[in-house]
């Protein structure tokens, strides 16, 4: 059995046409893989950055009760201040004095 000439024209375009879709999928590959080390590049920073955040996050977490402390200690100071009546407790008298005298006054009309 011998190809005749139609047959052969026939394989021709199916040869070529293959070749047309061979290099069509092989661009379409390469332009996916250009979109995959994009993402992969934006992935990749953005690890970075959540690991930068997550690091400061310890560190805050770790500084927290440490200043809560500090803060504790702080105010269990004034308030022992203020109980033993020390200059700090004259001081907060005179200005609740003061205040409540500013207070009774009636309001002034001019601006």
């Amino acid at each position: 059995m011998h190809p005749t000439d139609a047959t052969l024209h026939i394989l021709r375009e199916i040869r070529d046409e293959l070749r047309l879709t061979r290099v069509d999928v092989a661009w379409r590959i390469d332009a996916l893989g250009d979109r995959v080390d994009v993402t992969n590049a934006r992935l990749d920073e953005a690890n970075t950055r959540l690991g930068r955040l997550e690091s400061g996050h310890a560190e805050w977490a770790a500084r927290v009760p440490a200043e809560l402390d500090h803060l504790t200690t702080a105010v269990r100071e004034v308030r022992d201040e203020l109980h033993a009546g020390g200059p700090l407790r004259a001081r907060l008298d005179d200005h609740e004095h003061r205040l409540g005298v500013l207070e009774k006054r009636p309001p002034s009309t001019t601006p």
